[in-house]
């Protein structure tokens, strides 16, 4: 018996909401390339994005903070439902224990997973915002680098809470770290053979005319 999530919203209103939430995202991707840019007034310009223009970049990263802000939301809101709905099935259905702690850790892992990617994205974000607020007195070139590494660093993190909250992934990474060092040290083992043989049959020949020739065997 599974957890199921039922919507009240119809079928064509789902649609809806997914198209309008792309033409969005196309939307603020292509107004820079076209419209919203800077190249008539370089004064406008951003210090991290020098072809943006700096209002751009401020509304820009100021919706991206809204989204994440309203996803945590959204996910906690989800995390309590399921944790609710879990604990009143329990009450009236004779459920095994272990259905209830595997639908638990699901929830928890995928609320862990939203939590690293607002953690690893929103100090950038927030970079983005100052400099697009023209704020003088925030260096933000100096610290640009190192939340551009902390964002990217996000895949990263997903890999490992995987790793560590499902016993599945676990096993799947420990065999492509297994095959990948055993790969390793078969090719190592094959490069260190061949040179061993090739410079077994090498010598050195010195005939009558003094000169030394080089003899390779193969």
């Amino acid at each position: 018996m599974a957890v199921q999530l039922h919507s009240r919203l119809p079928r064509g209103r789902v649609l809806t909401l997914i198209m309008g939430v792309w033409v969005a995202a196309l939307g603020l991707g292509l107004l820079p390339a076209h419209f919203w840019h800077c190249l008539c007034d370089l004064n406008k310009c951003s210090r991290m994005v020098p072809l943006f223009s700096r209002s751009y970049l401020a509304v820009w990263a100021l919706s991206s903070l809204l989204v994440f802000l309203l996803m945590v939301a959204v996910y906690i809101r989800i995390f309590f439902y399921v944790r609710r709905r879990v604990e009143r099935m329990a009450e009236h259905v004779s459920c095994h224990p272990r259905y209830r702690e595997t639908t638990l850790s699901l929830v928890k892992t995928v609320v862990i997973i939203l939590g690293a990617f607002v953690i690893c994205w929103t100090p950038g974000q927030v970079v983005l915002l100052l400099d697009g607020l023209d704020c003088k007195s925030c260096n933000v070139l100096a610290v640009e680098k190192y939340f551009l590494l902390l964002a990217e660093a996000n895949s990263l993190v997903n890999a490992v809470v995987y790793s560590c909250r499902d016993a599945e992934m676990r096993r799947t990474f420990r065999h492509l770290l297994c095959c990948m060092c055993l790969r390793w040290s078969n090719h190592r083992s094959a490069c260190y053979s061949s040179s061993a043989r090739t410079g077994a049959s090498t010598r050195i020949m010195l005939p009558e005319n003094g000169h030394p020739l080089m003899d390779s065997t193969l």
